[in-house]
């Protein structure tokens, strides 16, 4: 059995990053009706580092202990390269949101998952509005 505890906090984030598309894809799917080209535009308000640092900084309260540790030691991991339109803050900020919601699928937590990509997702369109 994996334990977040002593999982590389990158390989949660890798982990995290997919269940983030995944996530926001099934969502622009469900809500809209687009073609895939324009389905890919819009997710980028969810999926950017830039998008997901803003998103960390709102929900960064609401994380418990455990969280809160994990994305602590995803911020300070060194991964070696920086997303292309972000600061490397805004970077590691978005790399500590995916750790979280990796973390939360390897201990089988889907409810609180699901209630973290939810509030997400709400930060995300209202500040495109």
């Amino acid at each position: 059995m994996t334990r977040p505890e002593t999982t590389n906090p990158l390989v949660l984030a890798w982990l995290g990053d997919a269940l983030c598309h995944e996530y926001v894809r099934e969502r622009l799917v469900r809500s809209t009706d687009c073609k895939a080209n324009e389905l890919q535009r819009r997710s980028k308000r969810y999926v950017s580092a830039v998008a997901q640092a803003r998103a960390f900084d709102r929900l960064e309260p609401e994380l418990d202990a455990e969280e809160r540790d994990v994305a602590r030691r995803a911020r300070n991991a060194h991964a070696g390269h920086n997303a292309k339109n972000a600061s490397v803050e805004e970077y590691r900020k978005s790399t500590a949101l995916e750790a979280v919601f990796g973390m939360l699928r390897l201990v089988g937590d889907e409810e609180r998952l699901t209630e973290l990509l939810e509030i997400f997702c709400g930060i995300c369109e209202e500040t495109k509005r």
